[in-house]
């Protein structure tokens, strides 16, 4: 028995030291890793101390901002240029531009550059800025790429303080004031950049639950961050002391039409001495990927990073290990999780949705939520049954959507709260009892909302959705609009005379019917040019048709649409009024299914086509109609464009926000009188 135990013992002394043998080794590789980490970082700051002059003091005091708080308050009034250069997007653009001329404080002037887009957007961003002072547009006749660009506005200003914002960002309240401060008190600043939600190495996470209003109030909250050195600032927000560019010279155009040369930039101020650095309290909305279009911008990327490395890798190599040991932008996100949690008296809207699949109801409801906070007003939506994750690259989104896991704060952080159909509206009052007074819906029968579970109170109706018998004259009807910065006619031609939309559900259920649609068209007409998008036109060859792909986002469905005479959506339960809006405001014709109409706004031979979706000989016959008759095209396509504009997007959006707006204002006047009483 004894000799039992000694040999247990012995046996689990060995397996305790094989156990610490391995943890020690696992250290010892720990501790190498850190160490080399270190070297790194100590020859980097002996790198730079030797290239750039003086700052090895200047990182060594990474996020001390005790000296330059002390000059709060003592800013002077400069003058600033902002600097926008527009390709095309349309939809990035006007948002920009408006926040400019919302938010920037004078002494002030914008210069637009519009580098030969097509010409909707050179007719829009003429009259967005017709009749104003301070802001010149450059047009140019033929595309100089966008650094160019960028140097010819620069050139013809004369502010002390120029600011370069790419067109798929939006400035935000206070950054005018927090520039000019940030350049008084220290004038060996040289650029000052923002934190974002998309950048390079200023960028911080964007939480769920959240939008850009809540990230830019919190973050402009966070007093004892501040200004911070970060080396290298991202070209979408590019605050520049004129000084700079009066001796080192413009961006070097050996890097149009763009990237690095933002980079190259910072590394020549920081080889003079100058600090480039991180306003840790300006958070500035940046899209990402809008200000050059998809065609070409690998090639661009790959080339001019080349071109970059043969100057500066060592250098760089050195500033990027800096940053790696130390990112003053962490402080930022680390933060960020309360941002979710934070309670307002302000109207803070959730809608709630059923799913988040990819679907044009959702796409629908995403556009609504952005437009609501471009004007201002906090929402959100929370999903009961997940997100397609390619739903969220569809379209921009100024906000991080939620799904029903979430943690119960972060929808308690809400006070109004919208089912958007009859089960959500039934759903909502489980995340608060004691939120029944702000609860609403959007009605969609002519039955009264559903009483709520638990609640004596009901859920009261803030809108109708077009269609309905508008029984209850309170109740104020939004119709889906249409974003017409996305959707428009482009200048290219009409490649498609044609073109047959296919979802998934379409062809699983009619492969054969849509076949032989396109049988009967080609030979009633030889030569018909037909096209199909979706991911199930892709699976097998149709007779005589041409593939599309299938868009993966609404400029690329918007594109797809500007280049049919003809637009049909297979399948009557493909056929919405978003969807014929968007086929109409692209200058294309709709073919709707009769059963569609009332709910559509469609009417034959004016605006649109109808048919029978179940008689593909009269859709035939129409399609063929219609084709030989160019005065009946253009008649139709006039009506179209004219339906089309009479339903912008930005007019829906600003419905919803006074409606509320006057609720919220309802619903807290109700709250105090019950707790008066």
């Amino acid at each position: 028995m004894a000799d039992d135990i000694i040999t247990n013992s012995e046996e689990q002394h060995d397996d305790a030291s094989r156990r610490i043998a391995a943890i020690n080794r696992d250290l010892d590789a720990i501790l190498a890793q850190q160490q080399q980490m270190v070297d790194l970082y100590v020859e980097g700051a002996e790198l730079l101390q030797g290239l750039f002059k003086d700052q090895q003091d200047r990182f060594a005091l990474l996020g001390n901002q005790s000296s330059m708080e002390s000059a709060a308050g003592q800013s002077e009034v400069q003058p600033i240029d902002f600097v926008v250069p527009v390709y095309n997007s349309l939809h990035h653009a006007r948002l920009c531009i408006t926040s400019i001329l919302r938010y920037a404080t004078p002494p002030y002037h914008l210069f637009v550059v519009d580098d030969k887009g097509d010409s909707h957007t050179s007719r829009e961003l003429a009259a967005m800025v017709s009749g104003l002072d301070n802001v010149t547009l450059i047009a140019h006749s033929q595309n100089v790429g966008y650094l160019k660009s960028v140097n010819e506005a620069l050139g013809l200003g004369r502010a002390e303080i120029c600011v370069l914002v790419n067109s798929d960002a939006m400035l935000s309240p206070g950054a005018c004031e927090r520039l000019r401060d940030g350049f008084v008190r220290d004038a060996q600043i040289g650029v000052i950049t923002a934190v974002s939600t998309w950048a390079n190495w200023t960028k911080i996470p964007f939480p769920p639950g959240t939008n850009m209003l809540d990230l830019r109030e919190f973050i402009a909250r966070q007093n004892d961050l501040g200004i911070a050195d970060i080396g290298n600032a991202s070209g979408f927000f590019f605050a520049v002391r004129r000084k700079l560019f009066d001796t080192l010279g413009l961006f070097d155009e050996a890097y149009n039409p763009g990237y690095w040369e933002e980079t190259d930039f910072c590394m020549l101020a920081l080889e003079k001495g100058w600090r480039v650095v991180v306003d840790r309290q300006l958070y500035i909305y940046h899209h990402g990927w809008g200000s050059f279009q998809s065609s070409g911008r690998d090639v661009h990327m790959a080339r001019n990073r080349s071109t970059f490395m043969a100057r500066w890798e060592r250098q760089y190599a050195a500033l990027d290990a800096n940053w790696r040991f130390h990112n003053p932008t962490d402080a930022v996100s680390s933060r960020l999780a309360a941002v979710s949690q934070t309670r307002s008296d302000k109207p803070r809207i959730l809608f709630v949705s059923m799913d988040g699949r990819r679907t044009e109801q959702s796409i629908a409801l995403i556009q609504l939520v952005n437009g609501l906070v471009a004007e201002g007003i906090s929402a959100n939506i929370v999903y009961l049954s997940g997100i397609d994750e390619s739903l969220l690259d569809m379209t921009p989104m100024y906000f991080r959507p939620l799904i029903i896991e979430a943690s119960v704060e972060q929808i308690r952080s809400y006070n109004i709260y919208v089912g958007t159909c009859e089960k959500t509206s039934e759903l909502i009052e489980a995340f608060d009892a004691s939120l029944g007074a702000a609860l609403f819906s959007f009605v969609t029968s002519d039955r009264r909302s559903p009483l709520l579970r638990h609640s004596p109170k009901e859920a009261r109706p803030i809108a109708r959705i077009p269609g309905l018998t508008n029984t209850r004259g309170d109740v104020p009807c939004v119709l889906p609009g249409v974003n017409l910065d996305i959707f428009y006619p482009r200048d290219t031609p009409r490649s498609s005379d044609v073109l047959l939309c296919i979802s998934e559900v379409a062809w699983r259920l009619d492969r054969a019917g849509i076949i032989r649609f396109c049988g009967m068209l080609s030979e009633a007409m030889p030569g018909i040019r037909l096209a199909a998008t979706g991911l199930a036109a892709m699976k097998t060859d149709l007779p005589a048709i041409a593939h599309r792909g299938s868009p993966h986002r609404m400029t690329e469905l918007a594109n797809c649409y500007s280049e049919a005479e003809i637009v049909l959506h297979w399948g009557a339960e493909n056929q919405s009024r978003l969807t014929y809006l968007e086929i109409a405001a692209c200058g294309g014709i709709a073919m709707m299914d009769v059963s569609s109409a009332e709910v559509c706004g469609a009417e034959h031979m004016k605006n649109s086509l109808l048919t029978d979706s179940r008689d593909p000989q009269s859709m035939v016959a129409t399609i063929i109609g219609s084709l030989q008759s160019p005065l009946l095209l253009a008649t139709l396509r006039n009506g179209a464009l004219s339906t089309a504009n009479s339903c912008p997007l930005r007019a829906e959006a600003a419905q919803m926000a006074s409606i509320f707006l006057e609720a919220g204002t309802a619903s807290a006047y109700s709250d105090t009188m019950q707790k008066a009483s």
